[in-house]
Formats: structure tokens, sequence, C-alpha cells
């Protein structure tokens, strides 16, 4: 009878034990990870948003421009250098056809990875984003939200505000950005804007699920920091997890994001949106990184190499 009292203390001990590991659901992932580049001694720079195709840009640590190409659901890839000294911080981003659009001295210019370049605006014009077709780009140009259609070579002005920041092109007819210190939808059928946020605060990234239809967005307000998601179909805003952190990409199949927790000595995890498990692929040193269009691998650096996961 005492052994059995003395079994049932021990799995009652154990289960609560099991129940604070899922509670705090922090476990190290057994990574799978391929070096993409090795002492680079700087940082790498990434582009805003990945191509459909698996396409990555970053720059290397020679400051130069490489195109990275990852194969559908797997770490098979391909890189190669293109627009060499030309492209500059964030700034770049590929359409669906192989069009680079991307900002060099402060212009916005367009071009094929092989072949020459055609300015579209001159100064202080930044952040290009793709139409889903890819037949047209929108940036930003001194306090205004600028469509660029590539058939006609024309320019239509789509909003104006005393800052415009952060575009993204997330449907045919709908663009989500930063506008006076609040997230904006723009609706292209009425030209009508709502309000995402109304509160003013910092909105360093964003981020957008084509299939779920969901926006992730880190929020710094007065102090408060966090990352927030609107659903498009219900309007819901509503926030994820709370802390400093930096928003990468979405994991595979959008049922995850990966974040690196700056308070926590850079450490990188994927975090599970159902079950708000973290798995931790680098637990410090995590610089900066990007996750494929369909979130089946993910980019990222440290303070001396580059990283495939």
């Amino acid at each position: 009878m005492m052994e059995r009292k003395k079994v049932g203390k021990l799995l009652l001990i154990i289960g609560v034990l099991l129940s604070l590991v899922i509670v705090n659901s922090a476990c190290i992932a057994a990574v799978k990870k391929e070096i993409i580049e090795d002492a680079i001694h700087v940082n790498i720079a990434f582009c805003k948003e990945p191509g459909i195709n698996g396409e990555i840009i970053y720059k290397n640590g020679a400051n130069n421009p490489i195109l990275l190409k990852v194969g559908k659901g797997s770490n098979t890839y391909s890189k190669k250098e293109i627009l060499r000294g030309e492209i500059i911080s964030r700034d770049y981003t590929i359409s669906p056809t192989g069009l680079i659009a991307y900002v060099s001295s402060d212009s916005i210019h367009l071009a094929l990875a092989e072949t020459g370049k055609e300015k579209i605006e001159s100064r202080l014009s930044e952040e290009p984003s793709w139409s889903p077709r890819g037949d047209k780009f929108v940036y930003c140009y001194q306090g205004k939200l600028i469509s660029y259609d590539i058939a006609n070579k024309s320019k239509h002005i789509l909003s104006e505000g005393k800052k415009i920041r952060r575009p993204l092109w997330i449907s045919e007819d709908q663009i989500i950005f930063v506008k006076d210190d609040n997230i904006t939808i723009l609706n292209l059928t009425n030209n009508e804007e709502k309000y995402i946020t109304t509160e003013k605060a910092s909105y360093p990234r964003l981020i957008y699920d084509s299939q779920k239809h969901v926006v992730y967005f880190v929020r710094r307000l007065k102090g408060s920091y966090g990352i927030l998601q609107y659903k498009l179909k219900t309007k819901e805003l509503s926030t994820v997890i709370n802390g400093n952190f930096q928003l990468l990409g979405l994991g595979p199949k959008g049922d995850s994001i990966y974040l690196i927790d700056i308070d926590n000595k850079r450490q990188l995890f994927s975090y599970d949106l159902k079950t708000k498990a973290k798995t931790i692929i680098e637990d410090k040193n995590a610089v900066d990184g990007i996750s494929t269009y369909d979130g089946s691998a993910l980019l990222y650096s440290t303070f001396d190499k580059l990283y495939l996961y």
C-alpha cells in the first residue's frame, strides 16, 4: 500500500512538472539550419518583403545584393549576386514576374536582375511594395502614397498625409500602410481609408498572411511593446503577445510567427499562434531575418553568420 502511495505521489509530481513545462512552453528546437554566409562581421540587410516564388533579396557582408531562391517546402536554395552597388537598406522587393523595385541614392528604380535599370522617382522616395499580380507597385514619396503602373509607366497618388510609411499591397483592391502614426487600410475600389489603430505609435514592421487574411505588426506605444494582429474578415484587432519583440515573418502554413526577443539576449524563436508555445531557434545574438512567402523557411542573421532554417 505504501509503495502505491509513493508511486501515486511521484506521478502527481511528474504531472505538475509537465503542466509547468506546457504553461511556460519554451523548448529548444531540433534546429535544421544551414550556413549561407560565414564570418560576415557586419549586419546583413534584408528586403522588406519576400517574393511569392521563394525569393529573398539581402545584402551580404561585402554590401552586395544577393538574390536567394529557396525551394518550395525545403531548404534547397540557389543564390546569385545582382545589381552590384545599387541597393541600400530594406528598400527593395521582387515582383511575381522577377522585376525588382529598389531605392538607390534616395530614388526609386525598376530593374530586371540581369538587365539595366529605369529611374521612376527622384529624391526621398522609399519602401516599394508590389501588387499581387506584379503589374504595379506602390511607394512612399514626400508624404504621399504613389502607385506606378508598369505597362503605361504612369503614376497615381493614392493617399497623402504628414507621414506615409511601410505600405503593403495585400490584395488587388487593398493596401495597408502607416499614415500619420496609425495603421490604415486603403480600399482601392472606392478610395476609402480606414484606421485600424487609433492611438499614434511606432509600427516598425508589418507582415501579411494572404491565406488567413491576417495582418501582424509590431506596436511601440509609450513604453508599451507588443505584437498585434488584425483579421480583415472580422475586422478584429487583438494582441498576440506582449513584449519588446522584432517580427521577422510567418512560419509554415501561417500557424506561427518568428520573433526576436530584444530584451532576452536577442533570442530567436517560433511562436505558435494557437498553443502559444515557444520553440527556440537561436538562444542569443540573433540580429534580423525574414521568412519566405509560404513560411517554409527562415533566413536570419547572427553577429557573424547568415543561416537558412
